[in-house]
Parts: C-alpha cells; sequence; structure tokens
C-alpha cells in the first residue's frame, strides 16, 4: 500500500498547483495553498461523505479531473471512484454508483506491477464491497451475492479483517433481503465483534442497526427497538446523519406496527429532516410512503395520496426500482375508499414491481393485499388464491406478522364462502400472533376477525369485541380502523333480531 499513498501525495501536490492541470479545485474545499493541505482534504473524504454529501461528491470529482489531467496509476483511479460511489450512494443515486464502481473494477483488472497488487487487492475488495450494496440498492441480489462473496474471499486471504467485517455486513443486507434473516444475524454478529475488536464504532453502529432490522423481520419488535436505539445514539456521536435517517424511519416503523402512530410520525418527520438535509432521495422516500401509511390510518386519505407521490417522485429522480412499497400505499387508499378495481390496479403494480427485484416481502405483502381487493370486489375465490401465495412466502420468509395478516383476511373470506370451520382455523392459526402484538393494529384486526366469525351464531359476542375495538381505536385516533369496526357493528343484527 506504500505505493498508494505517495501516489496520494503527488495528487496532492498537483491538485495544490492548478498551473499543473486545467482543472480548477477552486471552492470544494480543494484550494488549500499546499500540499499538507489538500491532503488532509482528501484523508477527511469519509467524515464529509456523511455531514454533506453534495461537497463530498464535487471534492472527488474535482480530484478525479486532476488525477485524469496527470494519468495516475490505475489504483488511485479507482480508490477515487470508489470515493465518488459512495457520495453518489450517501445522495441516493445508486444506479450512478454502481457503474462508477464497476469502472473502477476494470481499472484494476489491468494491474499488473507487483508493487501495486497488494493495494490493488485492497481496493478491488473495497470497490466490491460497496458494489454489493449498490447492487442490492437496485435490487440485483444474484449480482449483489458475487461482488461480496468475492469480496469476503479477497479479504479472507489477504487476512484484511477489519474491512472483512464491513463485506460481512453487506452480505447479511443481502440475505435478509431474500428472506434468509438467521444467516443474516450471523453475519452482522461476526461484523460486530470485528468491529469491537479493531475499535470501528461507524462499523459496530451499521450492524447494531442491522440487528434491529434482523429482530424487526423476525417479528421481535422489542429487540428490534433496542438494536435501533443503540446504533441511532452511536450515529448521532459520529455524525452518520444518513445512518441516523435510516434508522429513524426504522424505529418509526416499528412504532407503527405497534400502533403508536403519533411516536411513528415524530421518527418519520425526524428522518425526512435528516434525508433532506442531505440531499437523500432514497431515505427521504421512505420514509415518505410509511409517513402516508400512518396518515391512511388516522383517516387522513387525500394525504397519505399526496405524500405517497411524492415518495414515488424522489425515486424516480434517482432511478430507485423500489416503488412497490409506493403502489402499495396507495392501492390501501383507494380500498379504504371503496374503489377496489383501481386499487387492485395499484396491487398489480407493486407485486410486478417486488417480483422485478426479487423482493420476497413485497411480493407477499402485494398478494395479501390483492386478495383483499379481490374479497372487496366479491371474488373470494380468486382472493383465496393470492392469500395461499403470500402464506407460502411468508412462511418461507419467517415472517409471522405477515403470515397472522394473511390468516385473518383468509378467514374473513372464508366467512363470506359459508366456510366457517376454515375460517376458525385460519383465526386459530392467527391467534398465538395477535396476542404476542397486543395493542398492535395486527390485533385489532385479529379482533375484527373474531367478530366477524361469531356474527352469526354469537352476535353479542360479537357486538362486544366490536365495541372494545371501536373504543381503542377512537381513543388512538386510529380513523379507518374505527371506520371498519363501526360497519360491521352496524351490519350486525340488533338484539331481538338474531
Amino acid at each position: 500500500m506504500d505505493g498508494l499513498y505517495a501516489a496520494w501525495d503527488e495528487l496532492a501536490r498537483w491538485i495544490a498547483d492548478p498551473r499543473e492541470s486545467d482543472a480548477s479545485p477552486g471552492g470544494f474545499g480543494l484550494d488549500s495553498p499546499d500540499a499538507a493541505g489538500v491532503r488532509g482534504v482528501l484523508d477527511a473524504f469519509w467524515d464529509e461523505v456523511h455531514a454533506a454529501p453534495a461537497r463530498a461528491l464535487l471534492q472527488t470529482e474535482t480530484a478525479l479531473a486532476v488525477a485524469d489531467a496527470h494519468g495516475v496509476s490505475p489504483v488511485l483511479r479507482a480508490e477515487l471512484s470508489r470515493r465518488q460511489a459512495t457520495a453518489l450512494f450517501s445522495l441516493g443515486r445508486s444506479a450512478e454508483s454502481a457503474r462508477v464502481l464497476e469502472a473502477g473494477i476494470a481499472l484494476l483488472d489491468g494491474v499488473e506491477d507487483v508493487g501495486e497488487r497488494e493495494g490493488a487487492a485492497a481496493v478491488r475488495a473495497a470497490i466490491l464491497g460497496f458494489l454489493g450494496n449498490a447492487h442490492l440498492a437496485q435490487g440485483r441480489v444474484p449480482r449483489a451475492l458475487v461482488a461480496l462473496e468475492e469480496a469476503i474471499a479477497i479479504a479472507r486471504a489477504n487476512h484484511m479483517e477489519a474491512p472483512l467485517g464491513v463485506y460481512l455486513s453487506s452480505l447479511g443486507n443481502a440475505r435478509i433481503f431474500v428472506g434468509d434473516a438467521d444467516s443474516a444475524e450471523e453475519y452482522y454478529l461476526e461484523g460486530l465483534r470485528i468491529a469491537r475488536k479493531h475499535r470501528n464504532r461507524e462499523g459496530e453502529a451499521v450492524n447494531l442497526g442491522n440487528l434491529g432490522l434482523v429482530r424487526q423481520t423476525l417479528g421481535d419488535p422489542d429487540g428490534a427497538e433496542h438494536y435501533y436505539r443503540e446504533a441511532l445514539e452511536l450515529a448521532r456521536e459520529l455524525g452518520d446523519r444518513r445512518s441516523a435517517a435510516t434508522l429513524e424511519a426504522n424505529l418509526g416503523l416499528v412504532c407503527a406496527e405497534r400502533g403508536e402512530l403519533e411516536e411513528a410520525t415524530r421518527s418519520y418527520q425526524n428522518a425526512l429532516t435528516l434525508a433532506r438535509a442531505l440531499g437523500d432521495r432514497a431515505t427521504e422516500a421512505m420514509a415518505l410512503v410509511r409517513q402516508a401509511g400512518v396518515a391512511r390510518e388516522l383517516g387522513a386519505f387525500q394525504q397519505a395520496t399526496e405524500l405517497a407521490d411524492h415518495a414515488e417522485a424522489c425515486l424516480a429522480e434517482v432511478g430507485d426500482p423500489r416503488r412497490g412499497s409506493v403502489w402499495n400505499e396507495r392501492g390501501r387508499v383507494q380500498l379504504e375508499l371503496g374503489d377496489a378495481e383501481e386499487a387492485r390496479a395499484f396491487f398489480e403494480r407493486a407485486l410486478e414491481a417486488a417480483t422485478g427485484i426479487g423482493d420476497r416481502r413485497g411480493e407477499a405483502v402485494a398478494h395479501y393485499d390483492l386478495g383483499r381487493s379481490a374479497s372487496q370486489l366479491g371474488h373470494p375465490a380468486e382472493a383465496m388464491g393470492h392469500f395461499q401465495r403470500a402464506l407460502v412466502v411468508a412462511r418461507d420468509l419467517g415472517d409471522r406478522d405477515v403470515d397472522a395478516l394473511v390468516q385473518i383476511a383468509r378467514a374473513e373470506a372464508l366467512l363470506v364462502m359459508g366456510d366457517t370451520d376454515g375460517a376458525e382455523a385460519a383465526l386459530e392459526s392467527a391467534a398465538d400472533r395477535a396476542s404476542a402484538r397486543k395493542g398492535s393494529l395486527l390485533e385489532a384486526r385479529y379482533q375484527l376477525g373474531r367478530a366477524l366469525a361469531l356474527a352469526r351464531t354469537q352476535p353479542e359476542r360479537a357486538r362486544t369485541i366490536l365495541g372494545e375495538t371501536l373504543i381503542r381505536a377512537r381513543e388512538r385516533g386510529f380513523k379507518a380502523l374505527a371506520s371498519e369496526a363501526e360497519r360491521l357493528e352496524g351490519g350486525l343484527a340488533k338484539p331481538g333480531e338474531e
């Protein structure tokens, strides 16, 4: 790596003397009067990219212009490409980031000088590790796995333990995306151990946040919140606003799933503020679409639509293909408004988007919602087909929340079809999960399903359940849920009319 350090010094001297190049570094923090000052700015990139990614990108592009003008070594040029890609990724521009990284790898393929090989191996592993993240953000899971496994192989072969921890964490991200949360947790725990051993607090924060994601995926909201808050505290100490934004958005989702919508809204607003300050459109979109879900639950359907549309515009701006969640939310709003036909069109788009990027949880959710729209349209058999597909994927992923929600919806469809025994069995399979999520929206949906199942044989008991659910919904401001409970209660036979 000594050759790379010497090349950095030479690049700093060229930047400090603009007479040596047509590139003008002025105004980007690289206009120091001496090479040592420029080198300091270049070395501070990793702090700068967290605090001001747009500025870090301009600095890197200035350095790249000078490097290209002087024909620097391919290893240094590739390292500059890695920094450029990191800044682009921090701005939510994952597709551009991946292209820059692939060009950087191509530069390293031609390195033959023995003195540069060690540096080339380290830079190649770092680029591949980050390329895995960029591919994953675009939904290209097979490409992500190939890049990450090669990065890990290089790190192990060259005894590069500290960067190995980073690549293991990224591999965990890929594994959780395809539904293998148990394997992901093992990678994150090893990455956390390595980060702590090397006193890498940034790596510690990343792995703590990822462990929160595993716990959330496995239906352990308390464990998820514990990890998220520990990671958020570290991210704040480090000044890593991008990670803090993502963690706030994830905390908001934990609160929303519990039915704590006011707390969820606060977390989403914190995420939005941070993402917008950074210019990170992808994280902004994630917070917006989740905030749209809260607005929908509160009965603010116009606001929910506007938030979802804004999220879609953010994703389109950076070419991000992960728009399934936006269309899913738009469909849910239409379903609440009673327009099941338009809702189904949105859910079909959501399913296509999830399938296109290999988002299996997105596929399960889209099938669940397609089943709900089919039920509302009076097609219970079609609904059952979607519910069955959703169940298969949810169980393969080990996602107990989606499993329970699908079973509740199946029960409602089975009741319409006159299959009381089947409905009871479906509700029974969701009972344990609903009980474990006391006070959550999932538990409220279970209670509505129970009321429906009891409506014919025990109308008084059904009326009691609906009344209790209605009180809790009103107390929390869940207008959409309250409206559904009122509708079901109105459909029950009055005393003496059974």
